[in-house]
């Protein structure tokens, strides 16, 4: 997984100032584009966090079918996930059992892709899906981040409402939080490029490390939120 500080920015080209005027308007326009994209995957974001908590908590006192949490079902390497049936979910970074892949939700991810990784940070080496599986470290773009974040508060509303097992993690509060952070943090620097600012920051040239895990998957409702 990642946090929020691993998100570096990159100095661009001052001669950027030279760009004709129907240039910076159609920079602008795509800024703007993007500032409202960020905006609506933020309060996207803010809404399924209260909807999820509100569910949790209707159902918490509720008689429902325990089931024993699956700790480290696909093991601790790619091998040993081989091994026991378990598939690589790159919307969740993740090496997961059947049973906690939301299939729905993945397809939609594929389908906004390709995305794009690379095996160092300098984006020089680009790799492609089975790699990062089998990658301890890569690295991605800022795009991929903000569509993983939006898809895994989703993943876990969507568990919520079907009964279904979740990657441990997912489901507290802490994750969640975390990606309502990287959220504003790209409002914040659209902002930025809004104010004329582009050429000290450009959230397009952001690059994201990868971790590739193997979580444990929980009842959702077993899940301490707040641990």
């Amino acid at each position: 997984m990642w946090s929020a500080e691993d998100i570096k920015y990159e100095p661009v080209d001052t001669e950027s100032s030279s760009l004709d005027t129907a240039a910076l308007h159609s920079d602008r326009k795509r800024v703007s584009l993007y500032r409202i994209g960020a905006l609506a995957a933020l309060l996207t974001t803010l809404l399924a966090l209260a909807s999820a908590v509100y569910a949790t908590i209707r159902h918490s006192h509720a008689t429902t079918r325990q089931v024993k949490p699956l700790r480290f079902p696909c093991g601790r390497t790619p091998g040993q996930a081989k091994a026991a049936n378990c598939t690589f979910d790159v919307m969740m970074d993740e090496w997961l059992p059947e049973s906690c892949i939301d299939r729905e939700l993945l397809d939609e991810f594929k389908a906004l892709g390709p995305w794009s990784f690379w095996a160092d940070e300098a984006r020089t080496q680009p790799i492609n899906e089975e790699q990062l599986s089998r990658s301890p470290v890569a690295y991605t773009t800022l795009e991929y981040h903000v569509a993983h974040c939006s898809f895994a508060v989703r993943k876990f509303h969507r568990a919520v409402a079907a009964g279904r097992p979740v990657e441990e993690a997912v489901g507290k509060v802490a994750h969640t939080t975390h990606c309502a952070e990287m959220h504003r943090k790209v409002v914040e620097s659209l902002q930025r490029s809004q104010d004329g600012e582009a050429e000290q920051y450009s959230i397009f040239a952001a690059t994201t490390p990868l971790h590739p895990g193997f979580p444990t998957c929980r009842d959702v409702h077993s899940i301490d939120m707040f641990s």
